[in-house]
């Protein structure tokens, strides 16, 4: 079992991150297959057993949503090819597209959270087979959001509807931070007796949080990337790179032939 305690400890060390290259493995696919293997011997003896997976950018495609507030921003000149990351990041938005970023913030705030428009959202293809082949192996898959407790609902809806096998939905109070209720919802599983094989995400910088808790870098990371895209939100962390192919159908919702 993965223990985490609060207070200082030892980040990832010898992995330096930037925007041109990155020294993390980059077969992150073989490695959470092995780490599912060895999860479903432990359940077979008895022992319970769970995957964390964040949803935005890992479990799922997220770009239309954020294409959608970019043209209800204006900027209808933008397509989905240019937006080359699962989960594009905001800061990153506004830089590459030279947005004003008190305006588009309150624009995203709207349309990006509005639930009705999770529909848009696309399935990763290399993350969900995993979810559902831990799933048959007795493998509990914890899902482990930033998305605010009045999106639950919605949010496991959406994973119903699409297949997505899930034991738990865990989202964080509003006004609280990502990283932090990430960590400490990881401790709060770990202590109730529960082994945790992985931890699954898009954002380094949720990465680095965990593994900055004492007794945390045990815990297995798997970072999931947009092909191409540079890993730059998680210096120093210690991960593997799980790259997944980005579907560019219409934003519509039609799939290509």
């Amino acid at each position: 079992m993965v223990g985490l305690a609060t207070g200082a400890g030892a980040v990832g060390r010898g992995v330096e991150i930037g925007p041109l290259r990155t020294s993390l493995p980059t077969n992150g696919g073989p490695v959470l297959d092995r780490l599912i293997n060895a999860l479903a011997a432990r359940v077979a003896r008895g022992e319970p057993c769970a995957i964390v997976w964040d949803i935005d950018g890992t479990i799922v495609d997220t770009r239309r949503r954020m294409l959608a507030a970019i043209h209800a921003y204006g900027r209808t000149d933008i397509s989905l090819e240019q937006l080359c990351d699962t989960a594009p990041h905001t800061d990153d938005v506004v830089r590459d597209f030279g947005l004003d970023a008190q305006r588009f913030m309150k624009v995203w705030e709207r349309v990006f959270w509005d639930a009705s428009t999770f529909g848009t959202d696309r399935p990763i293809p290399e993350v969900v087979d995993r979810m559902r082949r831990a799933a048959s192996l007795g493998i509990r898959n914890i899902v482990l959001t930033g998305r605010n407790a009045e999106l639950r609902a919605a949010s496991a809806s959406y994973l119903q509807r699409n297949g997505i096998p899930f034991t738990t939905l865990l989202c964080k109070e509003r006004g609280q931070g990502t990283v932090a209720h990430k960590v400490e919802q990881l401790g709060r599983l770990a202590a109730n007796g529960l082994h945790l094989g992985a931890f699954v995400t898009d954002a380094g910088r949720e990465i680095a949080g965990i593994q900055a808790v004492r007794g945390a870098s045990a815990l297995p990371c798997v970072i999931v990337a947009g092909r191409g895209r540079p890993i730059a939100d998680g210096a120093g962390i210690t991960a593997h790179v799980l790259p997944v192919a980005l579907c560019l159908s219409a934003i519509a919702g039609k799939r290509r032939a």
